[in-house]
């Protein structure tokens, strides 16, 4: 999944908005709110900031999606140690 994919999703969730509710306010069909919460599709930056906007991210879930992404980078790009 990538970020722009986890932050809406994470964003919508924490206010307890439908996938719904969230196009009606953006003004996109579900569909495309379910495209970009999966990753199928992905938003412009112009329609990312509406659609985070409408879901009213706060800033310790950017944060934290942040930090989650840096840290599966860092354990994909690690070596196994032999003990």
């Amino acid at each position: 999944m990538n970020q722009a994919a986890e932050l809406i999703g994470t964003a919508r969730a924490d206010i307890g908005m439908s996938t719904g509710e969230l196009a009606r306010e953006v003004g996109l069909p579900v569909g495309m709110i379910e495209a970009y919460e999966d990753g199928s599709a992905a938003p412009t930056r112009y329609l990312l900031t509406a659609v985070l906007t409408a879901a009213r991210l706060r800033p310790a879930i950017a944060l934290a999606v942040l930090a989650a992404g840096s840290e599966r980078r860092q354990h994909i790009g690690s070596s196994p140690t032999s003990a």
